[in-house]
């Protein structure tokens, strides 16, 4: 894959990803079924490219990652509290 079709499916993910926190907030159900499998595509992708190539895209796996931790962090807040009483 050339480096602009990285970008292109990067931003495309991350959209996904964006899209997904905005409905976690709203109460709504999230389908991240394969999302794994693409972003790991991506990630071997980009480790094939020439160096400086690849090391141009960092910067945007790290918003990636970040896009990542920001959903786990809706997901769980969106989760009922544990209160002890259901088993």
């Amino acid at each position: 894959m050339q480096p602009s079709q990285l970008r292109q499916e990067i931003a495309a993910v991350f959209g996904e990803i964006v899209a997904a926190q905005r409905m976690v907030r709203s109460g709504r159900a999230i389908e991240l079924d394969g999302l794994d499998k693409r972003i790991g595509v991506l990630c071997q992708a980009v480790t094939l490219l020439p160096a400086d190539e690849g090391r141009d895209l960092i910067p945007l796996l790290e918003d990636l990652t970040a896009s990542l931790d920001q959903l786990a962090i809706a997901i769980r807040a969106s989760e009922p509290a544990e209160d002890g009483l259901n088993p």
